[in-house]
């Protein structure tokens, strides 16, 4: 390291969603001058033909300084003890190796970062946590078994991590974080406020090394990026398991694809990024229709996307991120298809500018205008 960079703090990104990614390089891109960033991909299902990974680590204009990267999620339980055990070693030596003064993440939850924090504290105990808005559970909090996390979970992952552990009432709101890079911080959840706030504006994501991470990605997932200037809608699609939740959701959609094409309209369609088939629904039979790639990222798109676009999905983080970070775009919430648990967040859609459907009907008629 040079002795520019030894003048500088050292930061650690500890990210796991592509939504993390983007705002993890827009903060670092932000603060090139004061920090040495360094990227850690967590949670990862795995490391091998991992398209975020590679192509980060083939990003020219990346603040990163370097990138690690961990496996965990979809194990087998059995080897799952042997793993985390193997991963706790891992990251003690990263914190040695980092020594970070910093460490953001965007799943305070997560115990690779809580250990590591835990780690680096005890080297260097002024190490400060901070929390990358994540989406939506840091504005509404879901009704879940409270008493049960508190008392069940708490102390059962004490047992079987460690005294470290902490289980936060809310992700952003554990005993690590000190701070929180926040979409809409004058709509956190009241738990998260007794944490210092930054706005993370969508500045942050204007960088032009930003876009050409967008671009990358888009290329590495097979997308044609011209497309998306002969669209009209974008309908993004939630997984075939709550698809199969929602009564006669396949059929609406069906409908109300051949009634926007039908109309003249032009549509893009984006399943969920785990989506196993190609066209699950069979939209593509309409004219005037095509396919986004399932694997490209949304906040990759969210960039080259004209103004006169309208974003159509169902209530997810996809549209928060759509409201966020593109304020010129119409974002349309499919309200009227929510079950009880995602009805909760209707709220906080209409405080941000969501427009929020009461029924399958009003939508053709919006795109219109």
């Amino acid at each position: 390291m040079n002795d520019e960079n030894n003048r500088k703090l050292n930061a650690l990104y500890m990210i796991s969603t592509p939504l993390n990614l983007f705002l993890a390089s827009g903060i670092a891109l932000s603060k090139r001058e004061e920090e040495n960033a360094y990227l850690c991909f967590i949670d990862q299902i795995s490391l091998e033909d991992n398209l975020y990974i590679e192509q980060t680590k083939q990003w020219k204009d990346s603040p990163f300084l370097e990138v690690h990267a961990f496996s965990g999620r979809g194990l087998p339980a059995i080897e799952k003890w042997n793993h985390r055990k193997k991963l706790i070693s891992s990251l003690r030596s990263l914190a040695e190796h980092i020594r970070p003064v910093k460490i953001y993440t965007g799943n305070d939850r997560r115990y690779e970062f809580q250990y590591l924090i835990h780690h680096a504290r005890r080297i260097n105990e002024s190490v400060t946590g901070i929390y990358l808005d994540d989406g939506m559970c840091t504005y509404v909090r879901r009704n879940n078994h409270r008493l049960r996390n508190i008392l069940f979970d708490q102390w059962l992952k004490k047992i079987f991590y460690g005294i470290w552990w902490d289980q936060p009432a809310i992700v952003g709101a554990s005993k690590y974080i000190d701070e929180c890079w926040l979409a809409f911080p004058e709509h956190v959840h009241p738990i998260i406020k007794k944490t210092i706030h930054h706005k993370a504006s969508a500045s942050l994501f204007s960088h032009s090394a930003i876009r050409s991470l967008s671009q990358q990605l888009l290329l590495a997932s097979g997308m044609d990026i011209t497309c998306l200037q002969n669209i009209d809608i974008l309908l993004t699609l939630p997984h075939v398991t709550i698809m199969d939740r929602i009564p006669n959701y396949r059929p609406e959609m069906i409908k109300l694809v051949e009634t926007i094409t039908r109309n003249g309209g032009k549509a893009a369609i984006k399943y969920h990024p785990r989506q196993i088939g190609e066209d699950e629904i069979g939209l593509l039979k309409f004219q005037n229709t095509q396919l986004i790639p399932a694997n490209a990222s949304f906040e990759a798109l969210l960039p080259s996307m004209p103004a006169n676009i309208a974003i159509v999905g169902d209530i997810s983080t996809t549209l928060l991120s759509a409201r966020w970070l593109r304020d010129d775009l119409r974002v349309i919430s499919i309200g009227c298809n929510a079950n009880k648990l995602q009805k909760i967040y209707i709220p906080f859609f209409k405080k941000i500018g969501v427009i929020v459907l009461d029924k399958m009907d009003d939508l053709p008629p919006l795109l219109n205008r």
